[in-house]
């Protein structure tokens, strides 16, 4: 595990460690799964969803699909300093240290977009957040 401290960070812009922390939440990626479930929705036969169900859906899963998306790049640091692609990613650098502390994030990120989701959808939508966010962060990356 690299163990890397905050000085790399701590010499840039706000502005920068910004562009790295959302670097590591694979947005463009996760904008498109957000735009499939809402497609999904649209195309789903029953009653029009209010704005604020649509609303709620579309952060769930782009919340959802952030939390994973940054657990890979944790959980694969030392892989991704192999790779032309991903060598340059954040944890790997060191721009951003790779500590437990994104762990509790990347689950508090994840326990609110499906307890959100369970709370103003309903389970259904919950569960299927929570299993995309599972087959991508333990299926597939662990």
């Amino acid at each position: 595990m690299n163990t890397t401290t905050l000085a790399p960070a701590a010499r840039r812009s706000p502005v920068q460690v910004a562009r790295l922390v959302l670097g590591l939440f694979k947005l463009r990626i996760g904008v498109l799964i957000m735009v499939t479930a809402l497609v999904g929705l649209a195309v789903s036969p029953g009653a029009a969803p209010s704005l604020t169900q649509v609303v709620v859906l579309a952060l769930s899963v782009l919340v959802a699909s952030a939390s994973v998306g940054a657990f890979n790049q944790y959980y694969e640091c030392e892989t991704d300093r192999l790779m032309a692609r991903t060598r340059r990613r954040a944890f790997v650098t060191g721009d951003l240290p790779h500590t437990p502390a994104w762990l509790l994030l990347i689950a508090a990120m994840l326990a609110a977009s499906v307890g959100t989701a369970w709370w103003l959808l309903n389970a259904s939508a919950a569960l299927y957040i929570f299993l995309g966010a599972f087959f991508y962060g333990v299926v597939y990356t662990v």
